[in-house]
């Protein structure tokens, strides 16, 4: 149970550092998206630039969303887990 849980915590950070790399990644194109906004007038090649990278920010949030939800749903998983553990404990020691 013990290297579940240390592993858990493993992919728990790593992820995390993967989220928030992404975020910063993502703040960033934000910021050079609005500063090109006003050249895409004037530039044909910029304006395709921002087109592909309004998809791939649009992507990039899609698959942040779908990676959320599945780390909600382990997280009910383990939480339930955790809770039948704690029962099948307490009625151990009760019956024991």
């Amino acid at each position: 149970m013990a290297d579940l849980v240390a592993g858990a915590s493993s992919l728990a950070s790593s992820t995390s550092y993967l989220i928030g790399s992404l975020l910063k990644r993502l703040q960033l194109a934000n910021k050079l998206l609005n500063d090109s906004e006003v050249k895409q007038l004037k530039d044909e090649d910029v304006k395709k630039l921002l087109d592909d990278l309004k998809v791939l920010a649009y992507e990039a949030d899609q698959a942040m969303d779908k990676i959320n939800t599945e780390a909600l749903r382990r997280k009910g998983e383990d939480d339930e887990q955790s809770r039948i553990a704690r029962l099948t404990h307490s009625a151990t020691m009760v019956g024991g």
